[in-house]
């Protein structure tokens, strides 16, 4: 069965025949590039399918199937285009009550080895829909770091737009959202009560906000965070002078001026 066959099943919308085909291609010829480009593409049919009715069992059973075939770096439209796919299933995961973080967990976990573009529409989605639970996620900090803030496009510096109303840009909202998890610190009992700064971290990211606030000094909260950050290192002597830029715009957002 060839790669231009089992397309046309795809195609057609006869997944399961086009699944079996596929299968039995790689069989027969697991490294063939081709067998591993016509699994990956019914494969995200699949993922198409399970996000929209929020199938997360069969959806996790087939991410693990496209990660298995290893593909090459450079094959990226796959991934790019599941990227929606698993947008839309963490979505509908943070909708649900409880949200269930293991299975956010078990999700991150996989997509770890998929070779993206990076930086991507697709890519930023990711980031979009993974932060959207941040507040409660134990991992967000990982998740960050492997997600890298380097990626972000121009358009994540950007204000968004919903109903209207003007809403802070995807790439603010990241750095603003690591500070806190940074400022929160890891539990170090059960129950949260004792926790601990890991104050290298923060060493390491505070050159990023830095850089953050030259380039774009008219976010707000940059520089709040920036003092709070510093606070926790316990840099007194600099804390006023990150702080004092944010005091005054919240001064001009109030009309008094400089």
């Amino acid at each position: 069965m060839s790669f231009k066959e089992i397309n046309e099943l795809r195609r057609d919308n006869k997944l399961d025949e086009a699944l079996e085909k596929a299968i039995q291609a790689l069989e027969s010829d697991a490294e063939n590039i081709w067998n591993k480009r016509a699994a990956s593409w019914v494969y995200y049919e699949y993922l198409k399918k399970y996000s929209e009715h929020n199938s997360f069992d069969a959806f996790k059973a087939i991410l693990l199937k496209l990660k298995e075939l290893q593909l090459p770096e450079d094959e990226k439209m796959v991934f790019d285009n599941s990227a929606w796919q698993i947008g839309r299933l963490i979505y509908n995961l943070q909708k649900q009550d409880p949200v269930s973080y293991s299975k956010i967990n078990e999700v991150f976990d996989i997509i770890k080895e998929f070779h993206f573009t990076k930086p991507s529409e697709s890519y930023s989605f990711i980031y979009k829909a993974f932060h959207k639970g941040y507040q409660n996620w134990s991992k967000y900090l990982e998740f960050a770091d492997w997600w890298n803030f380097e990626n972000f496009r121009q358009e994540d510096y950007q204000s968004e737009e919903y109903n209207g109303r003007a809403m802070m840009p995807l790439a603010e909202k990241a750095f603003i959202a690591y500070a806190k998890k940074l400022l929160e610190g890891e539990p170090l009992d059960a129950y949260g009560q004792r926790r601990d700064i890991d104050k290298d971290r923060i060493r390491s990211f505070l050159p990023l906000l830095d850089e953050l606030i030259e380039q774009y000094p008219y976010f707000k909260y940059s520089s709040f965070y920036k003092a709070k950050l510093l606070l926790a290192l316990g840099d007194d002597k600099n804390v006023l002078s990150a702080f004092l830029p944010f005091a005054r715009q919240k001064r001009n957002d109030f009309g008094y001026g400089m």
